[in-house]
C-alpha cells in the first residue's frame, strides 16, 4: 500500500483559506468602532456634546460618575484609541443605556443593569451579580401575563 505524501501548499492556497478570517475582522463590533474613531477624529465637538450629556444624565449616581471618568481618561489618551476602539464603543453604549434606565425605568431594573455591567466586579456570563437585586420585580416586569 502506498501512501500518499501531503504536498506542502502554495502561498496562494493559504491565502485563499484564510479569506474569510479575514473579513471577521469587519464585522458589526469592529465597524462601530471604527465608525465612532472616525468622528473622533474629524468631529471632537461632537464628542463633547455626546460626554456631557452623559456627564448630566449620569447625575448624582456614583457608579455612573466613575464610568463617565474611565470614559474621559480613555478619550485623553488618544495614542491609544486604535487598541481601545471595541472598548470605548462598549463602555459609551453601557453608560448611555445606563442612564437612560436611571432615567425612565423601575428603579429595580436601572440598578440590577447597573450593577451587573458598570459596579463591581467585570462579569462574562449573564445572570451574575444579581444576589442583590429584586429579582421578582424584574421577572414581573417582564412577564407578559404581568403587563
Amino acid at each position: 500500500m502506498m501512501v500518499a505524501t501531503p504536498r506542502p501548499s502554495s502561498p496562494m492556497a493559504r491565502l485563499y483559506r484564510e479569506v474569510p478570517v479575514n473579513s471577521i475582522w469587519e464585522g458589526s463590533g469592529n465597524v462601530m468602532a471604527l465608525d465612532v474613531a472616525r468622528v473622533l477624529q474629524r468631529e471632537p465637538a461632537a464628542v463633547q456634546m455626546v460626554m456631557e450629556e452623559l456627564a448630566v444624565a449620569a447625575g448624582d449616581d456614583q457608579h455612573l460618575r466613575r464610568a463617565h471618568a474611565r470614559l474621559e481618561t480613555m478619550l485623553q489618551e488618544p495614542k491609544l484609541l486604535d487598541a481601545r476602539g471595541r472598548t470605548l464603543v462598549e463602555a459609551l453604549a453601557v453608560l448611555a443605556a445606563a442612564t437612560i434606565l436611571r432615567a425612565h425605568a423601575p428603579p429595580a431594573i436601572a440598578d440590577a443593569f447597573i450593577a451587573t455591567r458598570i459596579s463591581g466586579d467585570p462579569r462574562q456570563t449573564y445572570g451574575q451579580g444579581l444576589e442583590h437585586a429584586d429579582v421578582r420585580a424584574i421577572i414581573a416586569r417582564a412577564s407578559p401575563n404581568q403587563r
